[in-house]
């Protein structure tokens, strides 16, 4: 099989998609994905406490996603290795270890990877001057953050480690600046933060919108606009399909169209525009059918229906309408978009990777 349509950019940076990715690089290696730098929470949430930047944890899941499997497997475990929420006297001293490069993995990785990625780790350990908690630490995420602050570019740094992890396709920050999602409900209530977003908002939003946080004033954030980087108005613009993928509604598919520039660049691609909603329980979607999940992505980026086609052209949908929670409400969908329908495209465990893949490849 292969694709006709070689530039694919999908706004994708959670584990919802990692099946798929995976198998879309056995056939094309030119796929974007542009990921959220928004989250909160876990280890990425206690290193944002420490250190005022954007969120790494989705990227490097990403890009463990796409790493070669013939790359060094101890490279693999290094940036795979995560504390449990509470950590052991054991699994501390672990950490120490692989820290300060007295765990035995480190004579496994070649000794050129091994000096850049020291080099990571002791501009991490360095910057980190007070004690922070080992609960749930990613050490990828701290070999990232220290990449991070040693080019002092997130974008140089995912250019990188890219290289040692041998990664099939390209991976952009939909931004590099320390912000955060805010939901306002209809009820006024405020959701402040991924984590928040996620575990304990009532959707769909009344509004929805990037801020800094404010801890010490009398309001907890302020509202602030962000411009794309030029990589990502680039792989927009110079996309031949771009694709809205399953993943948590909210914090990982519409909090990239609040980056100015994006939905403007998506609108103005002459290129198949696809949304693949989410099957099963989506808590981001509440009791949104399909369509009103549609309605909804046209709200953020704000324009009207009758201009729905600028920015979905296709929806991806499984024929057994029943995987779909709360519907799909066909005719409510706006007038020319196209629904493809294909059988079996779910399955127990989420998206069969194939169908994808087999729907890009006819592009």
């Amino acid at each position: 099989m292969t694709m006709s349509a070689k530039r694919l950019v999908f706004f994708s940076g959670g584990t919802a998609f990692n099946i798929t990715s995976s198998m879309l690089a056995q056939y094309t290696k030119d796929v974007t994905y542009i990921v959220t730098t928004f989250d909160s929470g876990g280890s990425t949430g206690i290193l944002r406490s420490l250190i005022p930047m954007p969120a790494i944890g989705d990227i490097r899941k990403r890009m463990l996603a796409l790493a070669d499997p013939e790359c060094s497997q101890a490279i693999f475990d290094l940036f795979s290795f995560r504390a449990s929420r509470n950590p052991t006297f054991e699994e501390i001293d672990t950490i120490y270890t692989l820290l300060y490069r007295e765990h035995p993995i480190w004579k496994e990785v070649e000794s050129e990877v091994a000096q850049k990625l020291a080099l990571y780790i002791d501009t991490f350990t360095k910057r980190i001057e007070q004690p922070f908690s080992f609960s749930e630490l990613s050490l990828g995420n701290c070999i990232f953050v220290g990449a991070m602050l040693y080019h002092t570019s997130l974008y140089q740094a995912i250019q990188e480690l890219s290289e040692i992890l041998c990664i099939h396709g390209s991976v952009l920050p939909i931004t590099e600046e320390d912000v955060h999602i805010v939901g306002i409900g209809y009820d006024g209530r405020e959701y402040v933060g991924q984590k928040i977003i996620t575990t304990e908002a009532q959707v769909p939003f009344d509004d929805f919108f990037l801020a800094m946080l404010t801890p010490n004033a009398k309001k907890s954030y302020t509202p602030i606009q962000v411009k794309a980087p030029k990589y990502v108005v680039e792989a927009l613009s110079h996309a031949d399909a771009i694709c809205y993928p399953m993943g948590s509604f909210y914090s990982s598919i519409l909090a990239c169209l609040l980056v100015t520039g994006v939905s403007e660049t998506i609108s103005q691609a002459v290129c198949p525009k696809i949304y693949i909603p989410n099957v099963g329980i989506d808590r981001e979607q509440g009791g949104m059918s399909v369509a009103m999940c549609v309605d909804t992505l046209l709200k953020v980026v704000g324009t009207q229906r009758e201009h729905a086609i600028d920015y979905i052209t296709h929806i991806i949908l499984d024929t057994d309408s029943s995987v779909y929670v709360n519907g799909i409400e066909e005719e409510n969908i706006p007038d020319g978009i196209e629904l493809v329908y294909i059988s079996n495209l779910a399955t127990t465990v989420g998206t069969a990777p194939e169908k994808i893949v087999e729907f890009f490849s006819s592009l």
